[in-house]
């Protein structure tokens, strides 16, 4: 059922000029087409003249043309305009067309001679008649509508694409994690390309959709490792271009099957009893003290909170008591004013507060320097920053995505030197 007043059809299309003409009279009319240079406004204008409502004198203008008045106008569904039809060319003709639920019906106009010959010609064609301010008040609507309807799909393509650029990349992790690799590089450039070493040294690449390219980016620039690959490390090489993936399968299983372990509880427990008492971080011996005693074995800093957790479960596995903290700020403050003096420290390369070389020349500056040994983590192949770390200090400069048992055996080592004795004492 349609929802408009039936419309009114005939083969020969009146014309506002002419009707109105015939209502006011050859003077009144003549005065208004003086005064009115926009024929859309005609009506409007002598209106104004007679005193009389737009709909009032529109409605003897419909009964000398034969036809009918829309009983209000509302907008478009300008999405579903006819090809070569826009809310432009509908403002410039006077007129609104009239969609409903995809299905064209016609139009609704203040001027049917303005009405484009190709539709007027139409044997179905049909038109209602409303006041010009009415319809450029619901044509103003339409854009807003079809704005947010743009707006929308594009959001909704944008999301989509993101998706599917997702299961791109999870695929390609896959792919590449098949061959026993920890490592990839992604370029986007003519094509998508990723590129990877086999263990054996073989040399690998694949292809990815040029049309996932926008929704790979911001995976890329904003990621959020996948529940398979929790490890994942992306670094940026080249915004928007170039890019270097890397992930720790050790710490990807770990974290799966703590996940599903009823030991999770039980190892949760264990963490927060290696935590240290407030009488002990803050007591006033341990400040003032010329050699303080540890207390803590390992301070490990690193601002990924997933990394952190699942190397922190390695130790403390090991029964090796672990201080985690995912400020370097914050633990450079407390180990400057003794509130935790590590045997070992344990850091990240890349951190957002402080890098980690300069955390290595502030630590270079606090009393415990030399009792402490330091190790980096990184996920950077730069041989200039390894050597920059080396001469800041570090015993060992590890890459992220090492088997952690290897970082495990350095820390090990290193206490027993501090402590020969037993390295699961703090």
């Amino acid at each position: 059922m349609k929802p408009f007043h039936s419309f009114f059809r005939r083969n020969s299309i009146p014309s506002l000029s002419e009707s109105l003409k015939k209502v006011v009279g050859k003077a009144v009319f003549a005065e208004v087409e003086r005064e009115c240079p926009d024929r859309r406004r005609l009506l409007a204008v002598a209106s104004e003249r007679l005193g009389k409502g737009e709909r009032i004198l529109l409605a003897e203008v419909a009964d000398v043309m034969r036809g009918r008045l829309a009983p209000r106008v509302i907008p478009t569904e300008a999405q579903h305009l006819p090809e070569g039809i826009t809310i432009a060319t509908m403002r410039r003709d006077g007129y609104i067309a009239i969609i409903h639920e995809g299905d064209f019906r016609g139009v609704i106009c203040s001027d049917p001679a303005q009405i484009p010959e190709v539709w007027r010609r139409a044997a179905d064609f049909e038109y209602l008649l409303a006041p010009w301010s009415e319809i450029a008040h619901a044509l103003g609507e339409s854009e807003c509508h079809l704005e947010a309807f743009r707006a929308q799909e594009e959001e909704d393509r944008r999301v989509q694409q993101g998706l599917l650029a997702e299961k791109a990349l999870l695929m390609l992790l896959r792919d590449v994690q098949s061959y026993g690799v920890r490592e990839v590089r992604i370029a986007l450039e003519e094509k998508i390309q990723y590129i990877f070493t086999t263990p054996d040294g073989q040399s690998g690449r694949g292809d990815i959709r040029m049309d996932l390219r926008d929704g790979l980016i911001r995976v890329l620039e904003n990621y959020a490792a996948p529940e398979e690959f929790p490890s994942l490390q992306v670094e940026c090489l080249e915004q928007q271009r170039y890019y270097r993936l890397n992930w720790v399968p050790e710490i990807d299983k770990e974290i799966q099957e703590s996940q599903h372990s009823p030991l999770a509880e039980a190892e949760k427990a264990l963490h927060e009893s290696t935590t240290l008492p407030a009488s002990k971080e803050h007591g006033e011996n341990t400040v003032e003290a010329k050699q303080p005693e540890y207390t803590v074995s390992l301070l490990l800093i690193d601002d990924n909170e997933t990394f952190g957790a699942v190397v922190e479960r390695f130790f403390v596995r090991e029964g090796i008591s672990v201080k985690r903290y995912s400020s370097v700020k914050q633990a450079l403050k407390d180990i400057t004013a003794g509130v935790i003096v590590p045997r070992v420290v344990v850091c990240d390369l890349h951190m957002p507060e402080m890098n980690g070389v300069e955390f290595l020349k502030r630590f270079g500056e606090t009393p415990n320097k030399e009792r402490t040994t330091l190790f980096m983590l990184t996920s950077d192949e730069e041989v200039d920053t390894e050597i920059e770390a080396v001469r800041s200090g570090v015993e060992a400069y590890l890459r992220k995505n090492e088997d952690p048992r290897l970082l495990c055996a350095h820390v090990e080592r290193a206490l027993k030197q501090k402590n020969p004795s037993s390295v699961k004492a703090a």
